[in-house]
């Protein structure tokens, strides 16, 4: 007999109305269709295959029991919350016969059946990875929903330049950024969207009203409900974020679209963080001459992190903290911390020395080589070398200041470096208008060993990064000061400043995973198995103190368009005919119906032949008599 392997699609996608009726009527008449000594093996096929009657089994099975295990297994089956990969999953299928395509004991009637909806998310790469066997067919059989449409939320991921954009009108980021998709065949346009909490309640307030038209997606911002709003809905106060307890937990549901699976996103609010960002500065008598002046103005806030600016003056006592910490605080948890470090030109020998330990450990420093004073002619920068060579051994560098009185502007700016990344928009790259009136001159320096991430017109480095054990340094080779430049006044000041902080403290995204992804180690329920994975959309425990992962659906899935089947051509894979969608008695009614329609439609045309060509045979003939009679009367 021949040896069939049924993959039946049980990712996310197969939950949209209408589609399993489809499932079950392919998966029954290509079971039906088959002969009873033709071996099935049937098999989940999500991003991988699941046995549910495995192919050995299938060919140990006596004759009369083949086709009844294959029925009885297709009963128990049902759509799951995966994604598909079904490159992936037939590749897997050909390695069950592989033994026989080997041995050259395939025949040329074995086959490999797909039911699925065949939409355009399917991973097919894959298959590029092999040459089909020529002797082997692949069968798709394809499912359709009842409705065609299908519109989707996901979570869209953070922008820096928006994120840029926010902080210089200093705003903190209290909503959650989404991407609404409808796909080209929806009817719809009108939609909803509408907070519920973990428990699936509404929370009170009016949903936000949307128009995405089909084939089109838009990007919503939406502000996370206030602590009235869920005060109202029953929860205490540390669970509405008034509190000192984990963040809320939040479900955003589309509402207007007829297949729903894709339809609630699940969001763990990241937990806020607290850390606090040291300034080694010595304010003057003008304030505006000072680093402290510009940075405390600098909302380094964002999300779920709040950071607080601490000015330390060079003389003050600082004591160091552990891993990066700068000082001793009564909560040393990663939620109240100090990891970055402002630090003037006048930091000091014996402050970098108490530094260097922190830095190793993991610390951030950023170093502005400043001039401290407006009138400063001949500077002595011999500190600044001492310090290099305690921190890096770098013994041969010089530091002078930068002759003459022309201004330099900024150039090979690293527009791909997380410091400048949130600016390469061409919308705010342009750096002509940020003029350097003095800077410091950096030479000698291990060009193997910094990384220069913009320079000055004149080729000196203008702001370079060197590790330093598990830290990093910044030095920028002027102040941002009006007596150096004219950064701090300029839109680039508080996008360049966040991303060199960013670097050190992170900050703290919205965490999710997709269905289908792996569950790590301590997560969720107890976990029997390395490879579990996440079954379903919702919350899961993370095994941090009270802290939660939003689980979702995969983004793959909700692209639901169809996939022309002519895709497979790329892959040279060899279609069979769908024969499996009826049975055989079925098939045989329906060409018994078409050809007697067909003889009847070419008995009627018949007669209506033989019909004309007896018309124009009489009008011949009547033609020809009234023309012969003339010439007979005139001979007459």
């Amino acid at each position: 007999g021949k040896e069939r392997i049924l993959l039946i699609d049980t990712s996310a996608s197969m939950r949209r109305v209408g589609i399993w009726d489809d499932v079950l009527r392919h998966a029954k008449a290509y079971i039906e269709q088959s002969n009873a000594v033709d071996s099935i093996g049937v098999y989940q096929l999500t991003d991988g295959i699941i046995p549910m009657l495995g192919i050995d089994q299938a060919r140990e099975a006596g004759i009369g029991q083949k086709k009844a295990l294959a029925h009885q297994v297709i009963l128990n089956l049902q759509a799951g919350w995966g994604k598909s990969d079904h490159g992936k999953g037939i590749l897997q299928a050909i390695d069950l016969l592989q033994n026989d395509i080997e041995e050259g004991k395939a025949s040329r009637g074995n086959e490999i059946a797909v039911i699925s909806d065949f939409q355009q998310g399917n991973a097919m790469e894959s298959l590029g990875s092999i040459e089909w066997p020529e002797q082997l067919a692949l069968v798709p059989l394809v499912c359709k929903p009842t409705h065609t449409g299908n519109a989707s939320i996901s979570l869209v991921k953070s922008d820096p330049t928006a994120e840029a954009e926010s902080a210089l009108d200093g705003r903190m980021i209290d909503q959650v950024k989404v991407l609404v998709r409808n796909s080209s065949r929806s009817i719809e346009d009108r939609f909803r969207l509408q907070w519920l909490n973990e428990t699936g309640l509404r929370v009170t307030g009016d949903p936000i009203s949307i128009i995405v038209p089909p084939g089109q997606n838009e990007t919503v911002s939406v502000p996370y409900p206030t602590s009235d709003q869920a005060m109202k809905n029953g929860q205490d106060s540390s669970v509405a974020g008034t509190g000192n307890g984990p963040p809320p937990l939040w479900v955003l549901e589309l509402l207007g679209d007829a297949n729903d699976f894709d339809n609630r996103l699940y969001i763990a609010p990241a937990e806020t963080e607290q850390a606090s960002v040291l300034c080694i500065d010595q304010p003057g008598v003008n304030p505006e001459a000072s680093l402290w002046y510009f940075a405390e103005r600098v909302n380094l806030s964002q999300g779920g992190r709040k950071v607080i600016w601490k000015l330390v003056t060079p003389d003050a006592t600082l004591e160091l903290g552990r891993e990066g910490t700068l000082e001793r605080v009564e909560d040393e948890s990663p939620r109240n911390r100090i990891a970055w470090t402002v630090a003037s030109r006048i930091l000091g020998p014996q402050r970098a020395k108490d530094l260097r330990e922190s830095i190793e450990a993991g610390g951030h420093l950023l170093w502005v080589w400043d001039r401290v004073e407006p009138g400063e002619e001949l500077v002595d920068y011999s500190d600044l070398k001492g310090i290099l060579d305690t921190w890096f051994g770098e013994k041969e560098v010089q530091v002078t200041e930068s002759p003459g009185r022309q201004y330099h502007l900024l150039q090979d700016v690293n527009m791909n470096h997380p410091v400048f990344v949130s600016l390469s928009d061409p919308k705010f790259s342009d750096f002509s208008k940020v003029r350097f009136w003095r800077h410091r001159n950096f030479v000698g320096w291990d060009s193997n060993a910094w990384d220069v991430l913009a320079n000055y017109s004149d080729g000196n480095p203008a702001l370079l990064q060197r590790r330093l054990g598990k830290g990093l340094v910044t030095i920028m080779t002027s102040g941002w000061q009006p007596a150096d430049s004219q950064l701090a006044l300029s839109s680039k000041f508080v996008p360049i400043l966040s991303g060199i902080f960013e670097q050190a403290v992170p900050e703290p995204r919205v965490e999710f995973s997709y269905c289908g992804d792996p569950v790590p180690e301590g997560r969720g329920l107890p976990v029997e198995a390395k490879n579990r994975t996440y079954e379903s959309p919702g919350f899961y425990a993370t095994g941090r103190s009270g802290t939660s992962i939003g689980v979702n659906v995969a983004k793959s899935e909700q692209i639901t368009e169809p996939m022309e089947l002519s895709e497979f051509d790329r892959f040279g894979v060899s279609l069979g005919k769908a024969t499996g969608t009826e049975s055989s008695s079925q098939t045989g009614s329906r060409a018994r119906l078409l050809a007697e329609q067909l003889e009847a439609q070419q008995g009627g045309w018949w007669w209506v032949l033989a019909t004309v060509l007896l018309l124009a045979a009489i009008e011949s003939i009547l033609a020809a008599v009234r023309s012969g009679s003339v010439p007979r009367m005139e001979g007459a």
